[in-house]
């Protein structure tokens, strides 16, 4: 269930990439294990992509290994 400050699309957008930043940057299993362990520092990445403060990445990992 995403969180009570979820009110549109583009919020739910902003909560779910925050949980996969979350689950990559813990080396988290799962994105529930990520909810369950890193609140705080999700819904704080979630405030932040939503104020413009956080952007998206432009390019993946997977992009970086064709450049390389």
């Amino acid at each position: 269930m995403p969180d009570k400050d979820v009110h549109t699309i583009e919020d739910l957008i902003y909560y779910q990439y925050a949980k996969i930043i979350a689950r990559s940057a813990f080396d988290m299993p799962n994105s529930r294990e990520a909810k369950k362990q890193h609140c705080g520092f999700i819904k704080k990445t979630f405030r932040e992509l939503k104020s413009g403060i956080k952007s998206w990445s432009e390019i993946t990992r997977e992009d970086w290994q064709f450049v390389i």
